[in-house]
């Protein structure tokens, strides 16, 4: 009986406060209107000041504030202001009042409510209408996140689909399209991460010594077969080519050389405006050797070259035990191509180019001036004498279709000149210290830069064939050149800097062929790209390359 006395006084209580309360409410209100301000009742009739105006803000539970204890869990009921208790502050948001008792943010807690803790945040405080919505940018740490995986692989703000390490992060192209924006300078590629990609790329990319023994053997037996057959033309083999620049990658599958005769009594004259081709007249005396490729009675037909040196390498393998044939002739191409059978087990066969050519003792011509004023911030001035003293390359490579005619002169006739020699030489002797690279100096990465623009070509062509089989290594090549003669100091190619310098490669790639200019390094007026790519087919390496760079080079994950 007594707990039940208890309860209903209890209730007796709660209902004369209610009706206090709006009875309050509604006394305040009218003063409202009237111009007067009527204290809370809720306030113990005192108006809280709120923190602007100098008053002390209530704490909320949130803050660390005192929170109104239940009757159950306190062991006293709160009083109410017609008890003469005080009654808890409520709370305030954002420096604001919060109004009748109805509106509080932070209450006592009724007896049905004991024990448990309100776990949603107080309402945020209303936003003026002169005054704009504010940006929620999140935290710094979650901008960080949203710019990193922006950059990395997302979609149009989508995030990013990327998992797994931080050394091979997965992308998802089907889930993100390789559109890419253009790589901005502000980009910022943890330097440590990418070199451990990029040296882990250089280490699969490596060529075994014993495959090399082996591929060189045979391709070298079958070079001096040919030799032997062709001694009555005074030719002599250069070794050319990726494999004797020591920038070979994956397999020992590809040799290059040029089979050339000397000329000296020549006279060389430019194919209309083209700085690279020239028109070969011979002169009085000339080498009786050379008559043989000789129309219109004094032009040196690269054409009539070409075709002559085909004929006799065809008769050589006829004759010869190797395993070797003729591939089929290629229009433009200046290439004698071979299919030789690979003696190892299951082995490709070995590609060789043998390149007809004449070689020129002379000046080097005028259009190659620019060219070698690049040699002097990077190597010296006595390295570009030396290279200039030199002798220069003519091979069978024609403008167009080879149909055009300047001058009485057919394109197919004429001869593009070839710095393949001293290319070489500048990768065999590439440092700005004589001792760059050798055993006790100190070692750059310029070549290795080289071999992994080559594998992301080799990689990006192996997944587009069609779109981009017009792209050639020479080009990577090129691009390594001009960048050396911007970067000529040997400390820039350190293995610190292997990103940075393999990144700029990219990047200056990518530039080349947004121009559609990429110029030939010794002749600045020849445009690589000019007669061999379109426009279609740039765009579409552009984007292959953007994507690539945007998000950590995929490509080389599954090494």
């Amino acid at each position: 009986m007594a707990s039940k006395n208890a309860i209903g006084n209890r209730e007796e209580d709660f209902s004369k406060n209610k009706v206090k309360n709006v009875a309050a409410t509604n006394k305040a209100a009218k003063k409202n209107a009237a111009g007067g301000r009527a204290k809370s009742p809720a306030a113990g009739g005192k108006r809280a000041k709120s923190p602007a105006a100098g008053g002390k803000r209530a704490k909320s539970p949130a803050t660390g504030g005192s929170r109104a204890k239940s009757p159950e869990t306190a062991g006293t009921r709160a009083k109410s202001p017609a008890a003469g208790g005080t009654r808890p502050k409520s709370a305030v948001a954002g420096g604001r009042k919060v109004g009748a008792a109805s509106k509080a943010s932070s209450r006592a807690k009724s007896p049905g409510e004991a024990g448990r803790r309100a776990t949603s945040p107080p309402p945020p405080a209303p936003i003026p209408a002169n005054e704009a919505a504010p940006r929620v940018s999140g935290t710094s740490q979650d901008r960080a996140t949203n710019s990193d995986s922006t950059r990395r692989g997302s979609c149009r703000g989508r995030p990013s689909t990327r998992q797994g390490s931080a050394e091979f992060p997965n992308v998802e192209e089907e889930a993100c399209p390789e559109r890419a924006p253009p790589p901005s300078p502000d980009i910022q590629v943890p330097a440590e991460d990418l070199n451990r990609i990029l040296l882990k790329v250089l280490d699969s990319i490596k060529i075994r010594q014993t495959d090399k023994s082996e591929a060189s053997k045979q391709v070298n037996d079958l070079m001096k077969e040919i030799l032997s057959q062709l001694k009555e033309l005074g030719v002599s083999q250069q070794n050319t080519g990726s494999y004797y620049e020591f920038v070979k990658i994956s397999e020992a599958n590809e040799f290059d050389f040029m089979l050339t005769m000397p000329v000296d009594r020549v006279k060389l004259e430019t194919f209309g405006e083209e700085v690279a081709f020239y028109h070969v007249s011979l002169k009085r005396n000339a080498k009786k050797e050379l008559e043989n490729f000789v129309v219109d009675e004094t032009t040196l037909s690269a054409n009539l070259m070409l075709t002559e040196f085909r004929k006799e390498i065809k008769k050589i393998l006829r004759k010869s035990k190797v395993d070797a044939h003729l591939q089929r002739k290629k229009p433009g191409c200046p290439a004698i191509t071979l299919s030789l059978k690979n003696a190892k087990e299951n082995g490709k066969d070995i590609e060789v180019d043998i390149v007809p050519g004449l070689e020129v003792h002379s000046s080097w011509p005028p259009a190659t001036n620019e060219g070698f004023k690049k040699i002097d911030t990077w190597l010296g001035t006595k390295v570009k004498r030396t290279l200039k003293q030199e002798p220069f390359y003519l091979v069978p490579k024609y403008v167009g279709d080879g149909t055009t005619k300047r001058n009485g002169v057919l394109a197919k006739d004429v001869w593009r000149i070839s710095s393949s020699n001293i290319e070489k030489k500048i990768l065999k002797e590439h440092g700005q210290t004589r001792t760059c690279c050798e055993a006790h100096g100190v070692k750059c990465y310029r070549k290795q830069c080289l071999k992994l623009l080559k594998y992301l070509l080799q990689k990006l062509k192996e997944k587009h064939p069609r779109e981009l089989s017009k792209f050639s290594s020479y080009f990577m090549k090129t691009t390594l050149l001009h960048v050396c003669a911007k970067q000529p100091e040997d400390a820039q190619w350190s293995l610190n800097n292997l990103s940075q310098r393999f990144l700029q490669l990219v990047t200056d790639l990518i530039e080349y062929l947004r121009s559609g200019n990429l110029p030939h390094f010794f002749i600045p007026e020849c445009n690589l790209l000019e007669t061999i790519t379109t426009q279609a087919n740039r765009a579409f390496l552009i984007t292959k390359l953007e994507y690539e760079l945007n998000n950590w080079f995929p490509i080389f994950k599954p090494l």
